[in-house]
């Protein structure tokens, strides 16, 4: 009896197959769920350290209802889009050699109209795809970037007369200029930096025209089987010289005849280019759109904030109360990257609170409110238009750049830390995050979190492992590691800078920094001497 986790159109797939069964509800869930590092012990710490522990609001992921959705879309699409490309039937192979045959058509003068039907699916496409569009802030890039992770990277399918490097996903940023030529690149791009190839300076000439590059991009999703084509931030393309419809075009095109599903993320700006680039083309969209708004009043609200509420580094925990919710919802408006970001202020001012006046940390309503009016000072038109449901007014904030400006800014203030070394340490924390999820998997993967913590840049990691697991077998993590250690010898030696001293500026009024004016004197000195300012290393080490 076969196992009851495959059916028989993904098992006998080799595309399929090598992704692993479709995942159930509970696997779906652990994919997106990610908790911080969390001991109430640590309540007892110092305060610098538990200021630093805050941070670790970050990593937080409460899935929602919308998001668990998201995932099994996601794997069906991918799944389903293999269909048509079945190399245990001989489809694969036919197309990519199709496609390669476009491009000397179209270099012997066939239009390009006519050399793209070239390389359509054999039977027909039995592709389809979605977008994501919604309000900014509500974890639709993370959400997917998750989703994404939980498929190989690279996977090498068994069982076949030929070998197959085959990416089960790729994800761009639409381009805000240079429409379908901007795009091809970033394509091409984004499959050499997966794959360690140079397809770039073989592809992309100055005097290229934009048709054949298309020919080149679709070919190189075709040889590579490219499972999903992610276009992030698809609102860029209002912006494109070429205009809305050649880019979409393009994509519908990869979609019904090479048999690649798209999925589209974007804020609400994007609405219009979804509707009317896809109004003429439901296969291109056959699993719908999916709109993520704001979180509304209610048990969605409730049941999020409750899930994040427990994780609090001040030395007395605050039990969530209605009023407490109803503080938290109206500063925010149910905008999740808001609401993770006033919770995380919050508990840094009532930590310092305790630190410079002794007052009892503790989370009110009052404070909540406090730290919303002073430092969301740059949302708060936005805020208060999402009250009085002004959509005028919120067209006027089609993304949250200014708010993670401002945020990143104030952060880099509290912990003393200059603004190029904030992002430095956030950066690395996420890539050495990521490599240990990966290990979990794949024990070779944890020498990748070595690598990076070392300070090896992330495409000389993943290109020594590459070569390392092409010479050897995947568990003889003694042979790669030596292979790595000579590849490295020929790579850039990491180097780490040291942290920058830099003079500390007055804070600007109405900061979180003001209740340190309470106390006479240097105030700078006085922190240092208490043991309250820590410098980047502290943190790397801690």
């Amino acid at each position: 009896m076969k196992d009851a986790a495959w059916l028989p159109e993904y098992e006998n797939n080799p595309f399929t197959k090598v992704l692993g069964p479709p995942p159930d509800f509970a696997r779906q869930y652990e994919i997106l769920e990610a908790k911080p590092d969390f001991d109430p012990a640590e309540r007892e710490l110092p305060h610098h350290l538990r200021r630093h522990a805050v941070l670790r609001l970050f990593d937080i992921m409460a899935p929602l209802e919308r998001q668990v959705d998201a995932v099994e879309r996601v794997h069906m699409i991918v799944r389903q889009g293999y269909k048509a490309r079945d190399p245990a039937k001989g489809l694969h192979k036919r197309q990519f050699l199709a496609s390669a045959s476009a491009i000397e058509r179209f270099a012997e003068g066939l239009p390009i109209d006519e050399a793209t039907s070239l390389i359509a699916v054999e039977h027909g496409s039995a592709a389809v795809g979605f977008a994501l569009l919604g309000d900014p802030g509500m974890g639709k890039t993370r959400t997917v970037g998750r989703i994404l992770a939980s498929l190989p990277r690279i996977a090498r399918p068994e069982g076949l007369s030929y070998e197959v490097v085959q990416l089960p996903y790729l994800k761009v940023e639409a381009p805000s200029t240079g429409g379908r030529r901007a795009l091809c690149i970033d394509l091409i791009t984004a499959v050499d930096e997966v794959l360690g190839t140079n397809y770039v300076n073989t592809f992309v000439k100055s005097k290229v025209t934009t048709e054949r590059l298309m020919l080149h991009a679709q070919h190189l999703a075709n040889l590579h089987a490219i499972g999903l084509l992610v276009i992030d931030e698809v609102q860029h393309l209002l912006l494109s010289r070429d205009g809305v419809k050649p880019v979409m075009n393009f994509l519908v095109t990869l979609v019904n005849r090479l048999g690649i599903p798209v999925m589209l993320i974007g804020t609400n700006e994007a609405r219009p280019v979804i509707e009317g680039s896809f109004r003429n083309a439901r296969r291109a969209m056959g699993l719908g759109q999916l709109n993520w708004p704001r979180l509304r009043r209610g048990e969605e609200w409730e049941d999020w904030l409750a899930q994040v509420w427990g994780y609090q580094w001040t030395k007395v925990e605050t039990p969530l109360t209605p009023d407490l919710s109803e503080a938290m919802f109206d500063e925010c408006q149910g905008v999740i990257d808001v609401a993770m970001k006033l919770f995380l202020l919050t508990q840094f001012r009532a930590i310092l609170n305790n630190e410079v006046r002794d007052l009892p940390e503790i989370i009110t309503p009052e404070l909540i409110r406090a730290i919303a009016k002073e430092e969301f000072k740059v949302i708060a038109p936005m805020i208060q238009a999402m009250r009085d449901g002004r959509d005028d007014v919120l067209a006027a904030y089609p993304d949250l750049e200014d708010f993670h400006a401002h945020i990143n800014r104030l952060l880099a203030g509290d912990t003393n830390m200059a603004m190029d070394e904030f992002r430095q340490l956030r950066a690395l924390r996420e890539r050495v995050a990521e490599a240990r999820r990966e290990s979990a998997e794949a024990p070779w993967m944890g020498l990748k979190a070595g690598l990076l913590t070392r300070g090896h840049a992330p495409e000389v990691v993943d290109r020594v492992i590459a070569e390392a697991i092409r010479r050897n077998a995947a568990d003889d993590l003694f042979g790669m590691a030596d292979t790595i250690n000579v590849l490295l010898e020929t790579e850039p030696k990491p180097t780490r800078k040291p942290p920058v001293k830099r003079a500390v500026k007055a804070p600007p009024a109405g900061s979180i920094q003001d209740v340190g004016r309470a106390a006479a004197g240097d105030v700078h000195a006085k922190m240092s001497a208490a043991g309250m300012i820590s410098t980047l290393d502290d943190v790397l080490s801690a």
